[in-house]
């Protein structure tokens, strides 16, 4: 059996990257039409037998988008088992690229998915969606449930809001706030501006009451005019 998978795995060796993805694709479309676990773990292997190649850093992210891109293009009743497969990648090679490469666009992926699903299917990715916390960041989980939440009001949000966004939004309360201090006119910068504009007005007049006292024929000649 060790014997097998050492000659499996300098034929893998052997293979360019193109040949593998055109192969993996070719299996991904032939196979993957429900969610069925042999077909899943046969698809699983593959990608396994990938990360043993030296050049696996860069067969990683066009997998990725492999995957992504049936996952778009299928009709709905093979969506959840793409998304399934992408599971099954993120939780067997948890130290692998696939967790981040899948992370960065899981909110839009299931959240696209979930917006075409039928109650039935959409209970099912309820069921995944509360396996993830061990493999994608709070952020990312946290997302998913605000854009999962915008289809349907009765999705809880199951990430709490990470402690970097919380900063964030409160930094922008506090600049929003000031702003709008500024900008109002009971403010004291305001009430300033407006009392020193007053004094500036009632200078002049008094300084024109002045100039019409010490030359009154002046002002009455102006005046006559």
């Amino acid at each position: 059996m060790l014997a097998s998978q050492g000659i499996e795995k300098e034929q893998n060796s052997a293979v360019s990257v193109d040949e593998l993805l055109v192969d993996f694709e070719k299996t991904l479309i032939d196979t993957l039409k429900a969610p069925e676990k042999n077909v899943i773990g046969n698809l699983t292997g593959m990608v396994d037998g990938y990360l043993s190649r030296k050049d696996s850093a860069a067969i990683c992210p066009r997998i990725c988008k492999i995957i992504e891109r049936r996952l778009n293009e299928v009709q709905v009743n093979r969506k959840l088992a793409h998304l399934y497969l992408m599971d099954s990648i993120v939780k067997n090679f948890k130290t692998s690229q696939y967790p981040k490469l899948f992370g960065a666009n899981l909110v839009q992926n299931f959240a696209n998915v979930f917006r075409k699903g039928d109650e039935k299917m959409r209970k099912k990715l309820f069921e995944l969606r509360k396996t993830w916390p061990e493999h994608f960041s709070q952020s990312v989980l946290h997302s998913l449930d605000l854009a999962v939440r915008e289809i349907d009001p009765a999705w809880p949000i199951l990430a709490p809001q990470p402690p970097e966004q919380q900063q964030q939004q409160n930094g922008s309360n506090v600049v929003g706030v000031a702003r709008k201090r500024c900008h109002s006119p009971d403010s004291p910068d305001s009430t300033t501006s407006q009392q020193q504009q007053q004094q500036h007005g009632l200078g002049e007049s008094s300084s024109r009451k002045r100039m019409s006292v010490a030359n009154p024929q002046a002002a009455a000649s102006g005046g006559g005019d």
